[in-house]
């Protein structure tokens, strides 16, 4: 009734205002569903709060759909013309978003879904111990990322430049979930002083979900460089690669040689 602008008025209660509304001979010759408002709501309780009688949030969008076709027809009392401003208003906001995410959105569940939501996948790419050490980069990914770098390469040298960690993480680990790797360093925090860890980040990775993802990622970069020339191609086709609508934005590394 908010929604709708409409005045509670009297000692009736709302759902019965509303009911009475619905089902008046303004409205009724319009209602083709058979809504029955007002007479057989449903108990929900409310977060943090009371039992309260409730009705499907599409009821609201019908209820719209009737003053509209109302107006339309000429038929609606000029106290109700608000009525009809605001049903015109709301059916706007149901077309864009639908009615069921507004409802979600309003009264703060969206928040909850999308946190039960991100737990799920913590949970499916994360695995509950950590897994012993293997290798997962292949020498070609640092063979290839060393030659567009325009670094010296030397297969048996342990010695690596320090732009290498961050590029593996843009490059790899970033392109995973979100939130997976933020997890994965609150379990694998740096504890050395040129900022290494004690475990390798993927040792943290699920075998069902996680890892399997993190290997086709490894592929899928090794595929652009093998392709590509020097450091800007690889950064062009890299970026053209990735799905529309990514939000992780673009490589954070200028094409530049970074010795």
């Amino acid at each position: 009734m908010k929604a709708l602008g409409m005045a509670r008025g009297g000692s009736s209660h709302g759902g019965d205002r509303l009911g009475k509304f619905v089902s008046g001979k303004i409205l009724k010759p319009f209602d083709k569903k058979g809504l029955d408002v007002g007479t057989r709501p449903f108990l929900f309780r409310i977060p943090s709060g009371p039992v309260a009688n409730g009705f499907e949030a599409t009821i609201l969008a019908d209820i719209c759909e009737l003053v509209l076709d109302a107006k339309d027809a000429g038929v609606l009392q000029k106290q109700q013309l608000n009525i009809a401003k605001q049903a015109t208003i709301l059916h706007r906001g149901f077309a864009r978003v639908g009615i069921t995410a507004l409802v979600d959105e309003a009264t703060g569940y969206e928040r909850d879904k999308q946190k039960d939501d991100l737990q799920r996948i913590l949970d499916l790419y994360i695995a509950e111990e950590m897994r012993p050490w293997d290798r997962r980069f292949p020498k070609e990914f640092y063979r290839h990322l060393f030659r567009l770098k325009k670094w010296t390469y030397d297969p048996n040298s342990t010695k690596r430049p320090r732009l290498l960690r961050s590029l593996t993480d843009e490059l790899v680990y970033k392109r995973l979930p979100a939130n997976v790797m933020t997890e994965i360093r609150n379990k694998n925090p740096v504890v050395y002083s040129d900022g290494g860890r004690k475990h390798r980040n993927h040792q943290f990775l699920s075998d069902e979900i996680g890892d399997p993802h993190l290997e086709k990622q490894i592929v899928a970069v090794i595929t652009i460089m093998r392709i590509s020339r020097d450091w800007a191609e690889f950064v062009e086709l890299f970026e053209r690669s990735r799905p529309d609508g990514e939000q992780q934005g673009r490589l954070s590394f200028e094409v530049e040689d970074d010795r």
